[in-house]
């Protein structure tokens, strides 16, 4: 049966796709930003469901009747909690410095050099990703600029949305960098990266 879907939804091949990273990295943890109606939440759950043992998944929708209608939709999934509010901000609330849970991510919003927030806050307490997909990332966006730069090709990445509904992939190397001085200078580098872009850069423009 098909499920149902809203124009701002995921396509059925990114969730294909998200399927096949999931049977083949196993993330103990998979958090969504940006829920919508729960088309996503949904198949990521089936996923979970097939093919890992005893995972958590929560999915973060600013807009409070969509989060409604997701509570709703991921009922029969006990693993699943909608969350209400902002990703960065429940972030920043609710997880510890660090977690060390094998953890995937997928993205879709906030958009744009908005994404900063969330990128910081996930560096900051996850050490275990497996990956991070990213929704509505057309080659030659801003949003895919903001996210080659912020993320400094350390993790897996998976682009979608671009042109006719394909899948952009970026190889680059796998996990954190494992050296302690190495660690220490990357996280220096994202929290430079970090006000870079939040807080110098539109001040540079505005000028």
């Amino acid at each position: 049966m098909s499920k149902k879907r809203s124009p701002r939804s995921a396509m059925p091949a990114e969730m294909a796709g998200l399927a096949r990273w999931i049977e083949h990295f196993r993330p103990a943890l998979f958090i969504e930003s940006g829920t919508d109606l729960g088309y996503s939440g949904e198949c990521i759950c089936e996923a979970l469901e097939t093919y890992v043992f005893e995972p958590e998944f929560f999915t973060v929708e600013i807009d409070p009747e969509r989060a409604r209608q997701a509570v709703d939709r991921l009922s029969r999934f006990a693993f699943a909690t909608v969350v209400p509010g902002a990703t960065a901000e429940w972030l920043a609330a609710s997880w510890a410095r660090s977690v060390d849970t094998p953890v995937a991510f997928f993205i879709d919003g906030p958009k744009a050099s908005q994404m900063a927030p969330v990128f910081h806050e996930i560096l900051r307490r996850f050490t275990c990703i497996r990956f991070i997909a990213i929704h509505d990332c057309a080659c030659g966006s801003t949003q895919r600029e903001v996210v080659q730069k912020f993320f400094g090709r350390e993790y897996l990445t998976l682009f979608a949305g671009t042109p006719a509904n394909r899948m952009g992939y970026v190889f680059p190397s796998l996990g954190a960098i494992a050296a302690g001085r190495k660690l220490r200078l990357s996280r220096l580098l994202r929290t430079f990266r970090y006000f870079w872009w939040v807080h110098l850069l539109p001040v540079l423009r505005r000028m």
